[in-house]
């Protein structure tokens, strides 16, 4: 494998071996697609749109462009400044966590001389990557964020606002 030369040595550009690390790891970015899949069924909701219409209306949308279609489509149906801010509140806490997905898993992995797994950060410096522990958190916050969008969507004061007539 390519080896890339670093201050304190080299890395060689492998893919960790550590299963657990691996497992966490996809557990992430399959929640971020849950993730995805839900801001834009947010929108379907919003738009009275049907899923293939919205499936094919954002294919090539990126997060914050989904977030600022939902924050749209919201606005437009009320007026209500406390229901506005908590959506805001929710869709920022999906910010957050597709920001610490990006931090996390879209950074190079290696693997330094003393066998440890490394990740280059934002400053392009190599440094220890996330743990099993740390990717398992924040899969199960991504999956809590899916549910409480969903919950609201279908039967929260998103929906209240889709009902009422005003």
């Amino acid at each position: 494998m390519a080896q890339l030369r670093q201050s304190m040595g080299s890395v060689d550009l492998s893919l960790p071996n550590e299963l657990d690390l691996l497992q966490a790891a996809g557990r992430v970015a399959l929640a971020h697609g849950q993730l995805e899949l839900m801001l834009r069924m947010t929108i379907k909701s919003l738009a009275g749109l049907t899923i293939q219409e919205v499936l094919h209306a954002t294919r090539k949308s990126k997060n914050w462009d989904l977030r600022n279609e939902i924050v749209a489509h919201f606005n437009s149906k009320t007026k209500n400044p406390a229901l506005r801010l908590k959506l805001k509140a929710i869709l920022g806490k999906c910010e957050h966590l597709s920001e610490e997905r990006n931090r996390l898993l879209h950074n190079a992995w290696a693997i330094a001389e003393d066998g440890s797994v490394v990740m280059k950060g934002s400053n392009h410096v190599w440094g220890p990557a996330p743990t099993p522990h740390d990717l398992n958190v924040l899969a199960e916050e991504l999956n809590a964020q899916v549910s409480i969008l969903n919950r609201e969507r279908l039967d929260g004061f998103i929906r209240d606002v889709l009902e009422d007539p005003h």
